[in-house]
């Protein structure tokens, strides 16, 4: 299915396009900008690592160049297996190093994408305060919200009230094997110590500071991109790209999110007033740094840590 989305989204975007236009905006580009643009970006990955090592703080003290390794191995793996496979993996590899449950890993891994989330959704607003939304940016933002207040609700009585939550929990799979059902609630009393730093009001705060500090980087990114290209395009603009993008990628797609991507960036500069034949070779190009970079970093760590591919897909599907 998400193949699907992909194949239909690259031809939305590819259709209709000047070849020429778009070759000489390659040929103008001053891709100088490009080492600024990368260094930005892989910031965006220490950034990550440290709130990541706030959100276990309340668990154990973790190191740095485990979570670091594990981080940008799991985005490699988002980049080449579908549904976001990589998250798995990212808590099978730090539950490892760490000596962690892989439940209680990703309970953190949880945490994390809400806080990322949540942040997205505040600039977003602060964002529509300077340019005018589409009527289905806002409305795709009310169901994001929504799924993510229904989390947020599950994940606090999990961590408030444990067993009635669970019991409640085990009422609405009724219809799963016995077994399945107890292998789960076992699952769910694990996964609650992963949620420990929503108890700790210091570590909860540079969580959320790093939050922010993350995706200030990432729109920085975007910007500098957005410079090589000669693009009229603001902080507050980059921001918009960056956050209807986030929006985009909640659609299933191939992955490496090739098609949604490219689609969402470039109607959101297109929404900034410029014109497809620009905005093309930005998308093809931050997209492209991105992916890159991401995948150079992982396949060095997996060799750095004497790790195979074979291994990773093998211990995702246990």
């Amino acid at each position: 299915m998400g193949i699907g989305f992909s194949i239909i989204f690259l031809y939305l975007t590819f259709r209709k396009i000047n070849f020429q236009e778009v070759k000489q905006a390659f040929i103008l580009a001053d891709f100088l900008w490009l080492f600024p643009a990368a260094v930005s970006y892989l910031f965006v990955y220490v950034l990550r690592s440290i709130r990541w090592k706030y959100i276990f703080s309340p668990l154990k003290k973790t190191h740095f160049p485990s979570l670091f390794s594990s981080l940008v191995i799991g985005f490699m793996a988002n980049n080449l297996l579908p549904v976001r496979m990589g998250e798995f993996i990212r808590a099978y590899l730090i539950g490892k190093k760490e000596h962690v449950s892989k439940s209680t890993s990703f309970a953190t891994l949880v945490v994390e994408r809400i806080f990322d989330g949540i942040t997205i959704l505040f600039l977003l607003t602060v964002i529509s305060l300077f340019f005018p939304f589409p009527s289905w940016v806002k409305k795709t933002g009310i169901i994001f919200f929504a799924f993510l207040s229904i989390l947020i609700t599950f994940l606090y009585s999990l961590l408030r009230w444990e067993q009635p939550t669970i019991k409640f929990f085990r009422k609405i799979i009724f219809f799963l094997p016995p077994s399945f059902k107890e292998k789960i609630t076992t699952l769910l009393s694990s996964f609650v110590h992963g949620l420990k730093v929503l108890h700790h009001k210091k570590e909860l705060f540079l969580v959320c500071f790093f939050s922010f500090m993350i995706w200030f980087a990432e729109a920085t990114t975007f910007y500098l991109i957005g410079c090589a290209f000669h693009l009229p395009i603001s902080f507050f603009g980059a921001i918009f790209i960056m956050g209807l993008i986030c929006l985009g990628l909640i659609i299933p797609s191939s992955p490496g999110f090739i098609g949604v991507y490219e689609y969402f960036s470039i109607t959101a500069l297109q929404l900034l007033s410029v014109p497809k034949s620009q905005a093309i070779p930005y998308t093809v190009v931050i997209h492209s740094l991105q992916f890159s970079l991401i995948m150079c970093l992982g396949f060095f760590f997996l060799w750095k840590e004497n790790l195979s591919w074979k291994q990773l897909q093998s211990n995702q599907k246990s």
